[in-house]
């Protein structure tokens, strides 16, 4: 999956994509299992951390960008910043369906996820790559 993320530009920002995959894919191993048998009070606990941690390492991530983008004056930077803020609220309300146990959007929360990363990146973060190229960061 990691060889699917397309290379932005920004060694840093290539680096965090990938670690943003390895917690999207141990979030839908723990998704994938609670499909297939009742959920044990330790899958909620062990969803809910990571899940935690994801939006934790998303929050870093999209501060590091926005850092950038201010530090570069990136022309898209308010555009750019306002996603982040879409989708910083978007893992907030899956976080609290996880929190209330609503195995409902397990699926959701597997597609929503994937969806995320590889659409945001193909769309919004390749962007950035020729601008920041451009001034030399890589």
């Amino acid at each position: 999956m990691k060889e699917k993320l397309r290379n932005v530009g920004v060694a840093r920002f290539n680096s965090d994509h990938e670690k943003l995959v390895d917690f999207i894919l141990a979030i839908t191993a723990i998704v994938d299992q609670l499909k297939k048998r009742k959920p044990e009070p330790s899958d909620w606990i062990q969803l809910e951390k990571l899940f935690n941690e994801l939006k934790s390492y998303t929050r870093y991530h999209f501060q590091a960008e926005e850092d950038l983008f201010a530090k570069m004056d990136y022309p898209k930077k308010k555009e750019h910043a306002q996603e982040h803020r879409r989708l910083i609220e978007t893992l907030d309300t899956l976080a609290e369906k996880i929190a209330h146990k609503e195995i409902a959007y397990s699926v959701d929360l597997q597609f929503f996820l994937l969806d995320w990363l590889f659409s945001h990146i193909n769309r919004h973060d390749m962007q950035y790559k020729e601008f920041f190229n451009a001034k030399g960061v890589r």
